[in-house]
């Protein structure tokens, strides 16, 4: 069985699943008020992962002159391992070379393996840390980054991943909108 997909911009009506899946999945501690700021500011980008009106990922990426920072890139709980985070990552990353950034940056919980096989995935590397960032429980954050999102190579590896970001998916049983 087939399970139509689409990545798409959200805006403020899915601000309600927006919480929800942030609560389920990684709790980031955003208030209401938070997220609809980000969903209304023109600097920031917000894609979701969306299945017949459901939201089963979003992320959450600041443009802020030529760095794209990631703020938030949360799939549910149910639906991790199916390769949706590396193609909302790549959706970002592609939303972040249009917008002309130079590199990206983000933070991620030192222990996360699986968020930092992701980002390795697409080229990040560690260059600093943040002492006990985050809470509940109390860890240090690992600061990544990745540079030269304005080069024509860029370009070459976002299509190359695409296809098989797509073909992953396929495999799953997911049919990819457009």
């Amino acid at each position: 069985m087939e399970h139509p997909l689409r990545l798409q911009r959200l805006s403020e009506p899915w601000l309600p699943q927006i919480m929800s899946l942030d609560r389920r999945s990684m709790n980031s501690g955003w208030s209401e008020p938070s997220f609809l700021q980000e969903l209304t500011r023109t600097s920031t980008t917000v894609l979701g992962v969306v299945s017949a009106e459901a939201l089963w990922g979003f992320g959450i990426c600041w443009q802020i002159l030529e760095e794209a920072h990631l703020s938030i890139l949360a799939i549910a709980p149910e639906h991790q391992g199916k390769s949706l985070g590396k193609w909302l990552l790549w959706g970002l990353l592609s939303a972040a070379a249009t917008q002309r950034a130079e590199w990206t940056l983000l933070e991620v919980r030192a222990s996360n393996q699986r968020a930092l096989n992701l980002y390795h995935f697409f080229g990040f590397s560690v260059f600093g840390q943040r002492a006990k960032y985050y809470a509940d429980p109390t860890e240090d954050a690992l600061l990544l980054w990745r540079k030269g999102l304005n080069t024509d190579q860029f370009q070459a590896d976002l299509y190359l991943w695409q296809k098989a970001i797509h073909t992953a998916l396929g495999e799953q049983g997911f049919c990819i909108e457009s």
